[in-house]
């Protein structure tokens, strides 16, 4: 799955998808979603592999996280932004 296609598959289950620039990834960005809580990770997950298989049968890392003050960013370090 390209990074592209990705950002396709979260967008169809309803996730605004954003560039991140994580801890330790000195200015690179990847792919990211903000949510309310951590437990939307749960749901995130089910969603894309109920809707979103990739043909080769591979799915994306599980994502890490960072807290915003009052939400959390997911995001995605195997799937660089595209420009």
């Amino acid at each position: 799955m390209t990074s592209k296609e990705f950002i396709t598959a979260l967008e169809d289950i309803g996730y605004e998808p954003r560039a991140y620039s994580g801890r330790g990834m000195y200015g690179s960005s990847c792919v990211g979603v903000d949510v309310e809580d951590l437990g939307h990770l749960f749901q995130l997950g089910y969603e894309l592999a109920a809707n979103s298989p990739d043909p080769d049968g591979t799915y994306p890392s599980a994502p890490s996280s960072d807290s915003m003050g009052l939400g959390y960013i997911l995001y995605w370090r195997n799937f660089d932004w595209p420009e």
